[in-house]
């Protein structure tokens, strides 16, 4: 099943952002499109199923609830898989606002019902260009606005950090469960606290990992308490954090 639209933007005065052509399709299995070259931008959303797409930055996989776009100039080839073939609704558009989607990564997450129903639209027939227009801004604000939500997930984040340093956490799981793009969670981070997520979880372990040091721990099982498996890694990332080598640390131990 496959439904296209044509997006007459010609006479719109949003200049910024403009829609060109949108669809649904139900892709049959291993289905593959490209490799191909796109003078505009052209952005999938997967309702269903999952598949993969090869863009200059590597291979990525793409499952129900996740968007991947597309940049004018990239040669890219995406793919259905085989089992379980995509069902995506897309989108291609060009304007000024959009050249922020050069930071965004290719594959993203994405939990708000947009696309769903960007998908009534085109079923509908629907090709009034203000109303694709109004979708993508949705996306837009989802990525890039620091509204108040996003500024409560930036808070959950540090203190996810505080109660979770000593498991095997990451940016990319962080993001994933607040909801949010990581390269925008990262920024937003930053700008709150003036070190990355990334960064903010090395301090808090290694701030951890020195009270450990100075309650008489020995450096083995300071690391593990702290979170790292690896001592040789902790020892490295310990000294370059504070100036000062665990061990040293733990001698101000029994001298004070």
């Amino acid at each position: 099943m496959r439904k296209d639209v044509f997006i007459n933007s010609s006479k719109t005065v949003f200049s910024d952002v403009v829609p060109n052509l949108a669809g649904v399709h139900a892709c049959e299995s291993e289905h593959t499109f490209g490799p191909a070259i796109r003078d505009y931008y052209l952005l999938h959303y997967c309702i269903s199923g999952k598949g993969g797409i090869t863009d200059p930055s590597g291979a990525h996989t793409v499952s129900a609830g996740s968007f991947f776009i597309i940049r004018p100039g990239e040669v890219t080839v995406y793919k259905a898989d085989k089992q379980d073939p995509w069902k995506y609704v897309w989108i291609g558009f060009s304007g000024k606002a959009c050249e922020r989607f050069k930071t965004v990564p290719t594959v993203n997450k994405y939990p708000h019902d947009t696309f769903l129903r960007m998908e009534e639209s085109i079923l509908s027939g629907i090709d009034s260009p203000e109303i694709y227009i109004s979708y993508i801004y949705e996306l837009l604000h989802f990525l890039f606005s620091d509204s108040p939500g996003n500024a409560d997930a930036v808070s959950g984040v540090k203190n996810y950090i505080k109660y979770n340093y000593m498991n095997d956490i990451s940016v990319e799981n962080i993001a994933e469960n607040a909801g949010l793009n990581r390269r925008y969670l990262s920024r937003i981070f930053k700008e709150k606290y003036g070190k990355t997520i990334k960064e903010y979880i090395i301090d808090t372990r290694c701030k951890k990992a020195a009270e450990f040091l100075l309650s008489g721990y020995t450096v083995t099982e300071a690391a593990f308490m702290a979170g790292y498996t690896d001592v040789f890694a902790f020892s490295k990332m310990f000294k370059k954090v504070t100036g000062t080598p665990p061990s040293e640390k733990k001698k101000e131990n029994k001298s004070g």
